[in-house]
């Protein structure tokens, strides 16, 4: 699942264009930072139940998981991929798999971000790609590099958060 993509314009150096990889490392820990809060871990814990009756979740012998392992496999399938030359995505990784089930995590966070007809949407992937603008992403970008390299520096983020 693509949670947005944006483009690097003006690279002006060799050095500015090999932090890139490293700022999208970070800005997925961000993500998860925002993710991994009490309000969301008890919207998970409150489809637990329901997600043992769902068909589309293929599980092994057994059926039990908890918030705390759905969360931590979240932050371990996010991550970044570069698209183009100079266009990088925040994605979820497609192979992770549900653990205790042979289920994409992809269904899963799906599932919680838009919900069912038995079971509300929470939209919690949905704000992160409202709140991942340009804007924001050009800030903290200027904000990494001043860390990484001491300076500011003029190359921008292009283009606006890819929507699902």
């Amino acid at each position: 699942m693509i949670l947005f993509q944006f483009q690097f314009s003006q690279v002006e150096n060799e050095k500015e264009y090999s932090i890139i990889p490293d700022f999208c490392k970070w800005l997925c820990e961000q993500i998860f930072i925002r993710i991994n809060t009490k309000v969301n871990r008890r919207k998970i814990q409150l489809r637990l139940k329901y997600l043992y009756t769902v068909p589309w979740i293929k599980w092994n012998k057994h059926r039990y998981i908890e918030t705390e392992t759905i969360i931590n496999t979240i932050h371990k399938c996010l991550t970044f991929k570069q698209y183009r030359k100079n266009v990088w995505r925040i994605i979820t990784e497609p192979n992770t798999l549900i653990p205790g089930t042979k289920t994409s995590m992809d269904r899963l966070i799906r599932f919680i971000n838009y919900g069912d007809n038995e079971m509300r949407a929470t939209g919690m992937f949905t704000l992160i790609q409202r709140y991942y603008t340009y804007n924001e992403l050009q800030n903290l970008w200027q904000l990494y590099c001043m860390k990484e390299l001491g300076y500011m520096t003029d190359t921008r983020i292009i283009g606006e958060a890819k929507r699902n």
